[in-house]
């Protein structure tokens, strides 16, 4: 009887903290999940065109707009809006579509634009042989 007894008090015990802690280790499991599929959707403003543009047409603040877009998709190449004082007066290379991000492949190169460029991403390096990755990796040559 004694056994019994135990048994019901045990079961009592344990079976309501067993689903208390699957309960918080599957709302953790969702969670994390949740977080990862959210990575690199956070929003980011970038410039956008605002009307169609023709080659040729020349940028002012008629013709571009500010717009969030998920930061997976604004590449190295999307314009944000610091660089809109550098665009104005710029004439555009390609025609762009109401809506389409302001990329700087759609503007003829200037010496400003190059610039821009250069501060916003460190140039790759490529080397021409094992030989230099070898050399550079041992340490005599300094990057």
């Amino acid at each position: 009887m004694k056994f019994i007894e135990g048994f019901f008090v045990g079961a009592g015990i344990g079976v309501p903290v067993f689903v208390v802690l699957a309960g918080v280790l599957a709302y953790a499991k969702v969670k994390h999940d949740e977080d990862q599929a959210r990575a690199g959707w956070d929003l980011v403003r970038v410039l956008v065109v605002s009307k169609d543009l023709r080659p040729g047409d020349i940028l002012d603040s008629q013709s571009l707009a500010i717009r969030s877009v998920p930061t997976r998709l604004a590449t190295a190449s999307v314009l944000r809006p610091e660089s809109a004082k550098h665009v104005f007066t710029h004439t555009v290379a390609v025609p762009l579509k109401a809506g389409d991000p302001l990329l700087t492949t759609a503007l003829p190169p200037t010496d400003e634009c190059d610039k821009q460029l250069r501060e916003r991403s460190a140039p790759s390096r490529t080397d021409a042989s094992v030989e230099a990755i070898r050399e550079r990796l041992s340490g005599a040559q300094t990057p």
